[in-house]
């Protein structure tokens, strides 16, 4: 028997692309074809974009509220598209969406947020996420997709009944290419070893331990792609340089889909310092990609869950290249892993029992609420 209808209010600030995204829209997706009620308020910049999230949404039917005009306007006008939603709860998404949620006239509403990870940064991202852990202590439930996030909420003096660990699961948003026409569309030779890297490019993310790695490959024949943008990518192209490989390193920006054209690459590197439980990674393992990896937040845990090769330190450049080194050297055993890992994520059955878990912790919530 289904289950009963809930009506959802989803809160995000977008980027135009990243993983938070690509939760959101997974999970929007996949409650709205269980019966589910789904709107998405969107703090977007009216001259900003596109938003393939959104416009993705839109064409598989999902109401979309677009909110701008700052930040009092948006906390104003929150309470009114709840209310035009009729929504049964709000569900935020990240620092700023969480922070607005609290200081918005919707006290009525049961309140969940997912803590899809902590980047630090400059001072207003660090203040936003001060501000953030003070306003989660009075939502009805923290959904955290790491283990490390878990014992990160519980200090900040979150109370444990609040706190549910759920780590990210994998959904096809766009259907794979093949490896011919994900190399063409990226505009990569057919052949040859290629890297992918693909995240934004921010401290966080760590592209410059990547580029680091990749020099102790000189040696070796390969081509690393870096797909995605941000403040540092000036700074990391004249690293790539200095380092002696910026011929083999191409720059590809934003690229919407990225999961498509994962087959494109030989092996994904990801090098971050911190992390929740990388989407991109899940992305990879779908579609048989061996992952290179430093041991942050949900990664070690998503590795060896899913049959992977153990992570590497973070910050450990060499570290990086000798495993890299090792996919390189033996194609075959690279390729074996990606097919073990592909196996071991399973994604039906991860995504159903997924949105299982989020409907439970939704009831939860609303319940929690009227026990008030």
């Amino acid at each position: 028997m289904p289950s009963p209808e809930l009506r959802i209010l989803q809160v995000i600030a977008p980027a135009p692309i990243g993983g938070l995204e690509s939760v959101v829209a997974a999970l929007s997706l996949g409650l709205a074809r269980r019966g589910h009620l789904i709107t998405v308020s969107a703090s977007v910049d009216p001259s900003g974009g596109p938003y393939p999230l959104l416009e993705l949404l839109e064409c598989e039917g999902v109401r979309v509220v677009r909110a701008g005009g700052g930040y009092r306007a948006e906390a104003s006008a929150l309470p009114r598209v709840a209310k035009e939603a009729g929504a049964d709860l709000a569900h935020s998404h990240g620092y700023r969406s969480d922070v607005l949620l609290r200081v918005a006239r919707t006290d009525r509403l049961p309140l969940v947020t997912t803590l899809h990870g902590f980047t630090g940064g400059n001072f207003k991202n660090r203040m936003y996420e001060r501000l953030e852990v003070l306003a989660l202590r009075r939502f009805e439930a923290v959904v955290v997709v790491s283990e490390p996030l878990r014992r990160r909420a519980r200090l900040a003096g979150i109370a444990e009944q609040q706190v549910h660990l759920v780590p990210n699961a994998y959904a096809a948003l766009y259907p794979p290419d093949s490896r011919s026409t994900s190399r063409m569309r990226l505009g990569l030779p057919a052949r040859g070893t290629v890297i992918g890297w693909v995240g934004r490019l921010s401290r966080e993310k760590g592209a410059d331990v990547a580029l680091e790695a990749l020099a102790q490959l000189a040696g070796r024949d390969w081509m690393a792609v870096f797909v995605g943008d941000g403040p540092e990518r000036t700074k990391l192209e004249r690293q790539a340089t200095e380092l002696g490989i910026g011929s083999r390193v191409r720059w590809l920006g934003n690229f919407a889909g990225a999961g498509a054209v994962m087959p494109a690459f030989d092996v994904l590197l990801s090098s971050s310092r911190t992390e929740g439980t990388p989407v991109v990674l899940l992305e990879a393992a779908a579609v048989g990609v061996p992952i290179v990896a430093t041991a942050v937040g949900g990664v070690p845990a998503l590795l060896r869950d899913i049959g992977g090769v153990p992570a590497a330190p973070p910050e450990a450049p060499g570290a990086l290249a000798a495993l890299l080194a090792s996919m390189i050297d033996v194609p075959d055993d690279a390729a074996r892993i990606g097919i073990r890992q592909r196996e071991g994520l399973a994604a039906p059955a991860r995504f159903e029992a997924w949105l299982d878990r989020y409907e439970e912790i939704y009831r939860g919530a609303i319940a929690r609420k009227d026990a008030a």
